[in-house]
């Protein structure tokens, strides 16, 4: 038995496959551990420059930490960019599918070996195959052309080239917390300008609709609330369903179920409606925005427009009253002018988001927008991000602020050591609530009062940072 650690970086897509990849060595009878690992993988993120150089950073002080585990790297950065991960310094590179192929057919134990012993097989391995490539060249320059002979070598782990077949495992649970995801679908094809995911995920996949349910099952045995995450969860797409029968159907085996961020673009009237017969659909909604300048939306080849997202944002707030509604933006796109930054302030300010997640953009090899003319200054960038989070404290203490007073469902979370026992959980709307531990338990769904919002709240002498309500039960 050997022991491993999994380091995650990026979004809940990552996050579920770094537990795929957990289930899979606790299946094959090795243990999770944080002490003296024996393998160590890097789960990378390459959305951003800095998600990508934080990865990268992580590989080498792992390797100064855990000197005597083989470290593996995995992740977005294998696909969008095979040569950074080349020369990140790991002892492995390879690609989610293959690490997870690899895993499930025992072939963990040879990662498994010490490092000096990989480096001898490695240099064993070298000169044998320079030998060999010798006697190949000696032998094809007396020999015929084979129509029939193959046109390069399989890689060792891959399932489709190997005959294998993928051996589907089902997300690890989540021990340290109270909500569980499930992935639906992976890849894009929306072809953003500034966006390398398409070059990291491929293009759109979804899941075969009755696994999802099935595992969906699985997880409702442990956790009140699922969040529905993908790299492009409205582009759902198997044997006629969509998004929306994967949450009806979901609502069947837990108590909430919760959508991570959607794409604008595919979030048809039609769909939002069929959201509002499902009481067990957490009112909140991640609108993957980026701007809320027409032109800039233009300039990054999104495919709608303020007109639209104002309509979608009418409709929620409609059939969901007193809903959370989050944007994601994208500040400093090349082109943008003071007077389109503005333009998206005043309009998030406008249609009241409650929640911003607020980026600078990141210039990205091999995307369009990195070649565009008038790219911004990272100093200009960073003060546009300060103005727009400004912008999203006022947002969002105005909206809790007006919950004050109102019963509020939550679900308990973790209770953070470090602040005297207050028990921490979020409400259907994601809304941040603490009460006294001593009168819920994590993982409880309980009714709460809000009694007052605060940013930087001080509970008893323990600072809080963020956003947060103070609560009572009331049940």
């Amino acid at each position: 038995m050997k022991k491993f650690k999994i380091i995650n970086f990026g979004c809940k897509v990552n996050e579920y496959e770094g537990a795929k990849l957990s289930r899979a060595f606790v299946a094959g009878g090795h243990s999770l551990s944080n002490f003296a690992p024996d393998v160590v993988i890097v789960n990378t993120c390459v959305v951003t420059e800095s998600g990508a150089r934080k990865s990268a950073n992580m590989v080498r002080k792992t390797g100064l930490r855990y000197g005597g585990a083989v470290l593996i790297l995995t992740g977005c950065m294998v696909s969008a960019f095979p040569d950074m991960a080349a020369n990140a310094g790991a002892d492995f590179v390879y690609t989610f599918d293959e690490l997870l192929s690899c895993i499930n057919s025992g072939d963990i134990e040879y990662l498994s070996i010490s490092k000096a012993r990989i480096s001898a097989l490695q240099s064993a391995a070298a000169q044998a195959e320079s030998a060999a490539a010798q006697a190949e060249y000696d032998h094809d320059a007396q020999a015929e052309y084979d129509p029939d002979a193959q046109s390069g070598p399989q890689s060792e782990h891959d399932p489709a080239q190997s005959g294998q077949q993928s051996r589907h495992v089902h997300a690890a649970p989540y021990p340290r917390k109270t909500r569980a995801t499930l992935l639906i679908q992976t890849g894009c094809d929306g072809g953003c300008a500034y966006c390398v995911i398409p070059r990291a995920r491929g293009r759109a996949k979804s899941r075969d609709f009755n696994d999802i349910l099935h595992e969906a099952g699985q997880l409702s045995r442990d956790y009140n609330e699922i969040v529905i995450i993908g790299i492009n969860i409205a582009a759902y797409e198997c044997d006629g369903k969509d998004l929306a029968d994967v949450v009806s159907a979901m609502a069947a085996f837990v108590p909430r179920v919760r959508l991570s961020s959607i794409e604008p673009d595919l979030l048809t009237e039609d769909m939002i409606r069929r959201f509002a017969i499902v009481p067990q659909l957490c009112a909140f909604f991640h609108l993957s925005l980026q701007s809320g300048c027409d032109k800039t939306l233009r300039n990054m080849h999104r495919k709608y427009d303020t007109a639209s997202i104002r309509r979608q944002v009418e409709l929620l707030r409609e059939l969901f009253p007193g809903c959370g509604v989050a944007a994601d933006l994208i500040v400093g796109f090349p082109s943008e002018t003071e007077a389109d930054f503005l333009e998206t302030r005043r309009f998030v300010k406008e249609l009241r988001f409650t929640r911003l997640h607020v980026f600078p953009f990141s210039r990205r090899e091999g995307t369009a927008a990195y070649t565009y003319a008038n790219q911004i200054y990272d100093c200009e960038k960073e003060r546009r991000s300060r103005v727009m989070r400004a912008a999203a404290v006022e947002l969002m203490t105005e909206f809790e602020t007006a919950k004050i007073g109102e019963v509020v469902e939550v679900l308990f979370e973790k209770t953070p050591k470090s602040y005297g026992g207050l028990l921490f959980g979020h409400t259907r709307e994601y809304i941040r609530v603490v009460v006294d531990s001593a009168l819920a338990a994590r993982g409880d769904i309980r009714r709460v009062r809000i009694t007052e919002s605060q940013n930087g709240a001080d509970f008893g002498g323990y600072a809080v940072v963020g956003e947060v309500c103070r609560g009572e039960l009331v049940d």
